[in-house]
């Protein structure tokens, strides 16, 4: 669509994702204890199950997770019974551990391909909704803050858009950063949600105690809590973008990887600072709907022009049209902000769903395989 009105991938692109091999970073001490269990599971699977089952069934599992906080929890301030917590946990663990079978299975049957990786990394990329969605259920309703809770999410999202930027620049996929990678954030969140979900979660409880913090009136723990989460992506961050442009040999292309940023930035500082303020204390969920979809987006076609060498698109027309509306809304029709975020949400869900659709086809019709079919690639 934007080269031409044209398929997402140019031929040179689809020929370098034919002859793309997958480098992972390093694992932690943790991840080759865990690789064992997994790695068991892995083998309890029959040989006929393609890979790419398993991972669409982790996405079901986070799907399920964020659609149990939407019923139990719709605008966040709700306080869910602890059961919603424990089974959403599990669903957002159960969803990780099959995220972590389906490369095992795809090797075991020898059937990776980087339709599998790009399919892989694009639920992923949207998984992110259910980590945000358990962790606000467990602390939002102890919060006025919310805009800290609404960038708990996008801060989450563009942490992993990072990941996968640096991952475009450097060839590499890194899992962690001093030790600290991604099984050991979710399991110590799986982990204070289960602990959690069965303290006093009300003013008076655990969760509601008052921090103090200098040159403010203080925050409870909950909101202490999302700040903590927040602050270990506010290391990751800058630590990626400076590996990132210091491996950049030139000026100019340093230029062109840092606009490449702008648009997610953008969808970010306007979903934390632009719409209505009515807007956030009363329809939170709803504002956090389009922008995870427009993050996810951009984060997915980065993870397919990495694969492919592509050039990266700085110039984003849904972000702009996100960010332009959401602008536009708050001049001059802020009581219309309500449609607009529902109009938002289907445009991008729409915009992802075509263009990851024909990406994958182009890919899938390149490699001569199926998505959810059992069957050797074809190099």
């Amino acid at each position: 669509w934007f080269r031409g009105m044209g398929w997402p991938l140019t031929e040179e692109a689809l020929q370098a994702i034919a002859a793309h091999q997958y480098h992972g970073g390093e694992y932690t001490p943790f991840d080759n204890v865990m690789n064992k269990a997994w790695a068991w599971s892995t083998e309890m699977l029959p040989l006929w199950l393609p890979p790419n089952v398993v991972t669409a069934a982790g996405g079901l599992c986070h799907l399920g997770a964020v659609a149990l906080t939407v019923a139990y929890c719709p605008t966040f301030r709700e306080v869910a019974p602890p059961w919603v917590l424990q089974l959403g946990a599990f669903l957002i663990y159960a969803g990780y551990w099959l995220d972590c079978m389906d490369g095992k299975q795809a090797r075991r049957t020898g059937s990776s391909s980087p339709l599998g990786q790009l399919f892989d990394h694009s639920c992923d990329a949207l998984s992110l909704m259910a980590h945000f969605c358990i962790t606000a259920v467990l602390v939002a309703p102890l919060s006025e803050q919310r805009r800290l809770v609404l960038a708990n999410l996008v801060v989450l999202q563009l942490t992993f858009f990072l990941t996968q930027w640096l991952e475009f620049h450097l060839r590499q996929l890194r899992h962690q950063v001093a030790g600290l990678g991604t099984t050991e954030l979710i399991t110590g969140s799986v982990a204070a949600v289960l602990i959690l979900s069965v303290s006093d979660r009300t003013h008076t409880g655990m969760l509601g105690v008052r921090l103090p913090v200098p040159f403010t009136d203080g925050i409870n723990a909950a909101e202490g809590y999302m700040i903590f989460y927040m602050g270990i992506n506010a290391v990751v961050m800058p630590l990626t973008v400076v590996a990132t442009l210091r491996r950049i040999p030139s000026a100019t292309q340093k230029v062109f990887a840092v606009l490449a940023v702008l648009p997610v930035v953008a969808v970010v500082l306007t979903t934390l600072f632009v719409w209505p303020e009515y807007i956030i204390q009363d329809h939170l969920r709803l504002v956090t709907f389009p922008a995870w979809l427009a993050i996810a987006q951009m984060t997915i076609q980065v993870i397919v022009y990495s694969m492919g060498q592509q050039r990266l698109v700085w110039f984003q027309w849904p972000a702009f049209v996100h960010c332009a509306l959401a602008a536009v809304v708050r001049s001059y029709a802020p009581e219309a902000a309500v449609p607009v975020l529902y109009g938002l949400g289907a445009f991008h869900l729409a915009f992802m769903l075509v263009w990851g659709v024909a990406a994958m086809k182009q890919i899938s019709g390149k490699l001569g395989i199926r998505i959810f079919h059992l069957t050797k690639r074809v190099d």
